[in-house]
């Protein structure tokens, strides 16, 4: 219900879009209405991706207890993760193409393509109305619900200050949102207009961010298949390590008119690759560690996440410098910008995060035996009595 709300609410968002491109619409309201459709966007974003994950970690538990081969809930995470991811990324790699074909090729409008966005999210929200199980509650669920409203509300700040297995994982998210805001600020941004070899930019961006989603739809089924046989340790490291070379690259070539298709088109896949690792295993992995808190542990990503983006952003075009050079580049606004800077921070985070996640293992994996020992003495009290 809470999927279908949000989902509800981003209808408004994308009509928001649609209602600022149409011809009839002011000019001097045309700014207003898209803040408020962010606003709108953002709140359904929370509504959407925190019963996502609470639903998704249902999901993997009914079909491990169902499947025939006797999966783990861990190993069903895993396999879940990565179909969910695909469909996802595949997803946006359509609708993205769409766009661009529309207008590039079609000479559609805006307003047009807004249209078909807008009537596809409503059918989406009619057939998650009319086709996707909404599970009945277990003796679990019930307790969950009867929980003080108060409660409820503020499971995400509970979990992020009682777990410490939460503070640990900060650093996956913010690989991730920093490299996210690296790549779309100064890479898409500024390299794309300052890369001698480039002829049309605003022509290809569209392109290397088509090759980001698909390499991380694909990798999101490989990744799932091997985070069930080498761990899911072992995934996230490899998207932590893609997170490291995206800003590394630059570091070691810092010449940005120097850039050209085969390089970007490199940092592209190392992006994917990456993301592939935020949008499935790390999923999964917050289902496993997470799973007495799903709303809780869910909304951590979107919250770490989302502001570890918003930060790069942030950075990204206000760390200034005074002397142009290699790491010092004068962007499109004007002003010399500081790319070094931006760039060790997200660097130092990616290696945080692999050191972070194997601490949170650690508290996890002691958990578990914790929890292992006290079922032997709840055994043994019963065989006593």
């Amino acid at each position: 219900n809470a999927a279908t709300l949000g989902m509800t609410i981003y209808c408004t968002y994308i009509g928001c879009f649609y209602l600022a491109t149409m011809a009839t619409t002011p000019p001097s309201l045309v700014i207003p209405i898209c803040i408020v459709g962010a606003a709108i966007g953002g709140i359904g974003g929370g509504f959407v991706w925190t019963a996502q994950g609470a639903y998704f970690t249902r999901a993997s538990e009914e079909y491990a207890a169902s499947s025939l081969d006797k999966k783990s809930i861990s190993d069903a995470n895993s396999m879940l993760g990565g179909i969910f991811a695909c469909i996802y990324l595949l997803g946006e790699v359509t609708l993205n193409l769409f766009s661009t074909v529309s207008v590039k090729v079609f000479n559609l409008t805006w307003s047009q393509v807004y249209g078909v966005y807008f009537s596809l999210a409503v059918m989406s929200v009619l057939g998650m109305m009319t086709f996707v199980q909404n599970f009945k509650y277990d003796e679990v669920d019930k307790k969950h619900q009867d929980q003080h409203a108060f409660k409820k509300a503020t499971a995400a700040a509970q979990l992020f200050f009682n777990d410490p297995k939460m503070k640990y994982m900060i650093g996956l998210n913010a690989a991730f949102g920093f490299s996210s805001a690296f790549l779309n600020s100064f890479v898409f941004g500024e390299v794309l207009t300052l890369s001698s070899s480039l002829k049309n930019p605003s022509a290809v961006v569209g392109i290397f961010g088509s090759v980001v989603a698909s390499v991380a739809a694909i990798m999101s089924i490989v990744f799932g298949t091997i985070a069930c046989k080498k761990g899911k340790g072992f995934v996230l490291n490899i998207g932590a390590w893609s997170f490291f070379m995206v800003p590394f690259l630059f570091v070691i070539k810092p010449n940005t008119e120097s850039w050209g298709w085969f390089s970007l088109l490199f940092v592209s896949v190392m992006m994917g690759v990456g993301r592939a690792t935020f949008e499935s295993t790390l999923r999964a992995v917050f289902a496993d560690f997470f799973s007495h808190e799903k709303e809780g542990a869910f909304a951590n990503i979107i919250v770490q996440s989302g502001v570890s983006s918003v930060v790069g952003f942030w950075l990204s075009v206000n760390l200034p410098c005074h002397h142009s050079g290699m790491y010092c580049i004068k962007f499109r606004d004007g002003g010399l910008h500081n790319t070094l800077a931006f760039e060790v921070i997200t660097m130092v985070t990616s290696l945080f995060a692999i050191f972070g996640f194997r601490r949170a293992a650690a508290l996890y994996r002691q958990e578990m035996r914790v929890d292992e020992s006290t079922k032997d003495v709840q055994r043994i009290n019963t065989l006593a009595v």
